[in-house]
């Protein structure tokens, strides 16, 4: 049985940095908080520390996606940090290294 997801948020760096820890489940269940949290404003840089995620599904992947592209798609503006194996290796089949400043993962070129 998965458990409920949570999130905790944080604003440093003289309010240009954007932390958010995702807890247990990324989820579907997580949309409303999430984009409340992130879009509330632009921040110069996001990080998005998953040190205590154990399941991200296609709708958390969604979310950062829809980040991404709030962010005018600029790659260096999110950093994705602390993934466990699971999470690092649906990350890396999803393409997320494209997209995203992921730390062990490589950036992917973009197709042309």
């Amino acid at each position: 049985m998965s458990s409920q997801g949570t999130l905790r948020h944080y604003v440093h760096n003289e309010g240009q940095t954007l932390h958010v820890e995702i807890h247990d489940d990324f989820c579907f269940s997580m949309l409303r908080e999430f984009r409340r949290v992130c879009e509330r404003r632009r921040y110069a840089h996001y990080i998005i520390d998953l040190a205590n995620t154990t399941f991200i599904d296609s709708a958390a992947l969604g979310m950062l996606m829809v980040l991404h592209h709030f962010v005018n798609e600029d790659r260096r503006a999110i950093t994705i940090v602390n993934a466990s194996e699971t999470v690092r290796q649906v990350l890396l089949i999803a393409h997320f290294n494209r997209f995203f400043d992921i730390p062990g993962l490589q950036a992917a070129p973009l197709p042309d």
